[in-house]
């Protein structure tokens, strides 16, 4: 007679529940936070164009110096905390514009954002090329790209070589998912040991005060939101290029 040995086998019940229960709970603690982010920022904007407003005619009827200057410091703090307010609006509102999709011609599409550039009281520093080789229809959240592309012009433009043009050159193409973006400037780059820091939110770099410290954040974020990548390469004294994968949501639900 023969006996066949059978290995034992153990079987473990877990109850997941729990889990589900705290994964919907911090899904409703952050859609009430972004409520509560949203409504503050909405409600603080109201106070704070009466204030632009008022300082905007201030300038106009103030004829004492020593005043008008320290109502344009006032309206300098108050544009800077719009800035700030219209990028926290943005971010409450990032999770309902993830949904949104539409087909982006990346050539109008970037002259659009560019076209400002040209038009500013210091456009004869601003040298921007575009180039696109783009043949299939691409879908993504138009909106959010927008917002990525100018911050990325922006800061090109802002951080420029003191005394030197802003050489600024866009590049869009295909991949086999969807389409590479690729912003390169000659500006004053970023030094080695900040490369860890410049996506992280209210970071500001060394050589400004200015600014919220969200646009890269923000960029990030709705890169990732995109379901895309962004990364970059930059030398000091040198340049910064800024890489970003994205992909086409034309079939994705």
């Amino acid at each position: 007679m023969y006996f066949k040995c059978v290995s034992p086998v153990l079987y473990i019940a877990k109850d997941i529940s729990p889990l589900k229960r705290i994964e919907q709970q911090l899904i409703s603690k952050n859609q009430e936070l972004d409520t509560f982010v949203y409504k503050v920022s909405h409600d603080l904007k109201g106070p704070l164009s009466s204030i632009l407003g008022i300082t905007s005619l201030v300038e106009d009827e103030i004829k004492d110096q020593a005043a008008l200057n320290y109502f344009k410091l006032i309206k300098k703090c108050s544009e800077s905390l719009d800035t700030i307010l219209k990028n926290l609006l943005d971010l409450a509102l990032m999770e309902r514009m993830r949904k949104e999709k539409s087909k982006i011609c990346f050539n109008q599409f970037i002259k659009n954002i560019t076209d400002i550039y040209s038009l500013s009281p210091h456009s004869h520093k601003n040298h921007i090329r575009i180039t696109v080789a783009q043949k299939r229809d691409f879908f993504n959240n138009e909106k959010m790209l927008h917002s990525v592309i100018q911050n990325l012009v922006d800061n090109a433009v802002k951080y420029r070589k003191p005394g030197q043009s802003a050489e600024i050159d866009i590049a869009v193409t295909e991949n086999k998912n969807g389409v590479i973006i690729i912003i390169k400037d000659n500006g004053i780059g970023i030094r080695e040991d900040l490369h860890d820091k410049i996506f992280n939110m209210f970071y500001r770099g060394p050589h400004t005060s200015e600014g919220s410290g969200l646009g890269l954040y923000m960029a990030k974020s709705y890169i990732e939101k995109m379901g895309g990548e962004i990364s970059f390469l930059s030398t000091e004294n040198i340049g910064t290029e800024f890489i970003i994968t994205l992909p086409c949501l034309k079939n994705n639900k």
